[in-house]
């Protein structure tokens, strides 16, 4: 599946390049004035830098729809210096060059790809935490959740559209996946298609991957949270999403199991990876007291 792919198969290319760029590194740290060795070494050298330039070619024709515009203009910058197939470096330099030029390239790419996916994983990391907190500490905040979670009919909808709301004060465009495996925004109930890409860059950091869950009884968040019969239910419908990613805007290796709860201990968030897909089980309880308000509240005179 395109959403994840892109990824590991940079790794792959980024590990092939690092073990070239060390290999030539150690030829010529060792190289002798044995011309046959040299002229042999170098060919192959060349050979190897050719292939990496097919690669990578191969790798933008495919993905460009998916990454980065920052990282889109590194590869094109990188290919336009080296055409594939054109048996650049016919010297002894001309590889050297080409290897270090390989490897500014590797972790220039490196630092764009990382950098565009952590800014909106810990943003989204903030949001959440930040809406919590609003719940303990605002008694308007908490009132509107409280009433949300009580409506029995709607209160996953209420719940994660005050949720999307939150999250898109930090910048962060929340969706979750329709029975079809399609996107759907939290707030507007609309599909969420790849023309509405420009809105999303004008008005968000990026987007995430959410299923919001209500549980009312011990016995859906008890045991190992992330295991708990809630976060199963999100994880499943989760799985259901089979969009491409909206390229350099979402999130794509990690989806939230968001699981509200009202006056209970609260569970701590979880993290597990299975394959490419790190997923993420948080809990927001509506009715989430300090430690000092519990102790008084337990007081006779309270």
């Amino acid at each position: 599946m395109v959403t994840t792919s892109w990824r590991a198969e940079w790794k792959a290319i980024s590990a092939r390049i690092e073990g070239l760029v060390r290999s030539g590194e150690f030829f010529f740290r060792s190289a002798t004035n044995k011309t046959n060795y040299l002229s042999n070494a170098t060919r192959y050298l060349t050979s190897r830098c050719d292939e990496l330039d097919c690669y990578l070619k191969s790798y933008l024709d495919t993905y460009a729809s998916v990454l980065p515009e920052t990282a889109k203009n590194c590869l094109d910058e990188f290919l336009s210096l080296h055409r594939p197939g054109s048996g650049a470096g016919a010297n002894v330099n001309a590889p050297q060059q080409r290897l270090m030029i390989l490897s500014d390239f590797r972790s220039r790419l490196e630092f764009l790809l990382a950098g565009a996916q952590d800014q909106i994983r810990l943003t989204a990391e903030r949001a959440f935490e930040h809406l919590q907190r609003c719940i303990v500490a605002d008694e308007t905040y908490k009132e509107k959740w409280i009433k949300a979670f009580e409506d029995t009919k709607t209160s996953e909808i209420k719940c994660e559209g005050l949720g999307g709301v939150h999250l898109l004060w930090h910048g962060i465009w929340a969706f979750k996946v329709s029975a079809e495996g399609e996107r759907t925004d939290l707030v507007m109930g609309n599909r969420i298609d790849n023309p509405s890409k420009s809105k999303v860059e004008e008005s968000a950091i990026g987007m995430i991957l959410t299923e919001w869950k209500i549980a009312r009884k011990a016995s859906e968040v008890e045991a190992s949270f992330e295991d708990s019969k809630k976060c199963v239910e999100g994880k499943t419908q989760a799985n259901r999403y089979s969009c491409g990613v909206l390229g350099g805007v979402e999130l794509v290796d990690t989806r939230y199991i968001v699981v509200v709860t009202r006056n209970r201990a609260r569970a701590s968030d979880r993290t597990t990876r299975e394959g490419d897909v790190t997923y993420r089980f948080i809990n927001i309880d509506v009715e989430l007291y300090t430690p000092s308000e519990e102790a008084a509240k337990r007081r006779p005179d309270s």
